[in-house]
Formats: C-alpha cells, sequence, structure tokens
C-alpha cells in the first residue's frame, strides 16, 4: 500500500513538475509575443490555398516561396472555416511547443532515463528563450519539433513499427530540412536489417506518405 502511495505521489510530482515547466514556457511566449514577417507570407500562401487559388503569392504567378507545405495547409484549412490566422497560427504554433514538453520528457524516459532525469529534456526545452521565441513567431518550427519528437519517440519505443517513417514523411513535408533527423534514423533501420526485405517495407511507407503529399503539392500548384 506504501508502494503505491509512493509511486501516485512520484507520478503527481513530475506532472506538477511538468505543468510548472509549461507555465514557465508560456509565461515566455506571452513576452516575447512576436511574429516575424516571414509569418505572413506564409499566411499569403495559406489564404490563396484556401480561396481556391493554388499555392501561390501572387494569384496568376506560379512562384514557390514557402517551405513548409504541410503547415500551409494546416492555416489554409483555418482560413476556409473562417478563422484569423494573424491571432490563430501564433497560438497553434505555441500550443504545439507546449505539447511538445510532455513528448520530449516521454522520449527521454523511453531511452532509459530515470523519472527525475528525464526531466532535464522538457526544462531545457522550456527554458530556452529562443524556443519560446519561435512558439510565438507563427511558423512552422514548432509544429515540426512536434512531428519530429513524436517520430523519435516512436522510434525508441519500437524501431519497426510501420508509424516511424509514416511520420518522418510528415516531418519532411513540414520543413524538408528534417532529412537531418529522418536520414540517420533510416540509415540505422537499413543497418540492423542488412538490407532485407523488412527494411524495404519499412521504407516503402515513407515513401508512400511523402509520394502521396508530394503528388498533393503538385495538384494544389
Amino acid at each position: 500500500m506504501a508502494d503505491k502511495r509512493a509511486a501516485v505521489a512520484s507520478v503527481a510530482a513530475i506532472a506538477a513538475g511538468l505543468a510548472v515547466l509549461g507555465g514557465v514556457y508560456w509565461l515566455q511566449v506571452r513576452a516575447f509575443h512576436t511574429e516575424v514577417d516571414d509569418a505572413f507570407i506564409i499566411y499569403v500562401y495559406a489564404k490563396r490555398f484556401a480561396e481556391g487559388h493554388g499555392l501561390v503569392f501572387n494569384i496568376g504567378e506560379r512562384v514557390e516561396g514557402y517551405t513548409c507545405f504541410l503547415w500551409v495547409v494546416l492555416l489554409g484549412a483555418g482560413h476556409y472555416l473562417g478563422v484569423s490566422l494573424e491571432r490563430a497560427a501564433p497560438l497553434l504554433s505555441a500550443s504545439f511547443g507546449l505539447a511538445t514538453l510532455p513528448l520530449v520528457y516521454a522520449a527521454a524516459r523511453t531511452a532509459g532515463a530515470g523519472r527525475w532525469a528525464a526531466l532535464a529534456a522538457p526544462a531545457l526545452l522550456a527554458l530556452m528563450p529562443a524556443y519560446a521565441y519561435w512558439g510565438s513567431s507563427g511558423m512552422e518550427t514548432l509544429p515540426l519539433t512536434f512531428v519530429v519528437a513524436l517520430a523519435v519517440y516512436a522510434y525508441l519505443r519500437q524501431p519497426a513499427s510501420r508509424m516511424v517513417p509514416a511520420l518522418l514523411a510528415l516531418a519532411v513535408m513540414t520543413r524538408p530540412d528534417a532529412v537531418i533527423v529522418a536520414g540517420p534514423i533510416v540509415m540505422e533501420r537499413f543497418i540492423h536489417w542488412r538490407g532485407r526485405r523488412p527494411f524495404w517495407r519499412w521504407v516503402s511507407v515513407f515513401l508512400l506518405v511523402f509520394s502521396c503529399l508530394l503528388l498533393g503539392v503538385a495538384e494544389v500548384r
């Protein structure tokens, strides 16, 4: 009975710690509350997309001036539903940053860190001014961070899961430089399976999701 109470108290303390870190992060987001110029470029592309003009900045000019396809599509859906992107995008990006904190903690625990030591991972993010700055930017930076963290967490839990390549494909389509994370994971799986059939089945999920999204880009342009 005492052990059960101790375990419950420990979980409650960890939850409280994460809540405090989340509060610190959110206070920093409110303190910065700065949207960068590039965010407004994304808003224009999202609005044009939602209005049926395709992924363009100026109607009739096919110029690709964004690198965050999925973020543009998500904001486009919001604009289509009547949401003000200037208000919603910073809130949404900040929310992705907040959701990343417990996810990073879970990833650290899965990687072998102790209950309390694992708090260092979300603490480093929550206390980092640059993290909060991009949280209020309206950009895709923290949504990308969330997807990458989710992919890494899934990989740490079950490397062979086909959810991993699917998430990696989503990350790359959120922003191409996610290949920095996707590349080593794909290489590790190749070495582990030595290029045999399980590897190609695994990587085919990445290629399938990525190809579908790429076709989507071509279609809406």
